[in-house]
């Protein structure tokens, strides 16, 4: 049982390691991981499954905060994706599922007494290419409110984090 389980996450993190491979420059330097798998993929639920999983094998507290911080990264490049090609159809999912992550990952990091500068650096980075997001959007438009409840969501966290 051992050999299997150890086996599926060697699997898991191959096709992690494939999936996520696009690296995208940002304005100001802000560097994240282009999915090649997004909402709109029939593989999408799949991954999904795949990240709940993956999850289990986490046994340490920063290995948990590890994985966190990279589902918040996969799912900013769904966000990213769904705002950029106007997928609105997923948009307020989409949205939701960044906030929630990102707020997974603070309590978790708050929690344990984690890397606080480390997350807020990341959710910083975040805060701040989100409002180009925004601004793809006729201001106060249900879809840039969307995006502007992400904006005010890691403001929130960012305090938690103080």
């Amino acid at each position: 049982m051992k050999i299997q389980s150890t086996i599926l996450i060697i699997i898991f993190n191959l096709i992690h390691s494939f999936i996520l491979t696009q690296t995208v420059d940002a304005q100001n330097n802000f560097q994240f991981k282009k999915s090649t798998i997004n909402p709109d993929s029939f593989l999408y639920k799949i991954d999904r499954g795949l990240e709940k999983v993956f999850l289990k094998f986490q046994f340490s507290n920063n290995l948990k905060m590890n994985y966190y911080t990279s589902q918040l990264e996969e799912r900013f490049s769904e966000l990213d994706y769904i705002a950029s090609n106007k997928k609105l159809g997923q948009f307020e999912t989409t949205s939701q599922r960044f906030a929630a992550q990102a707020g997974t990952l603070v309590e978790h990091t708050v929690a344990n007494n984690l890397e606080k500068d480390k997350i807020r650096e990341t959710l910083s980075n975040y805060k701040n290419h989100l409002p180009k997001l925004r601004d793809l959007y006729q201001a106060n438009s249900s879809f840039w409110m969307l995006i502007q409840h992400d904006i005010d969501s890691l403001n929130l966290y960012l305090d938690k984090l103080k």
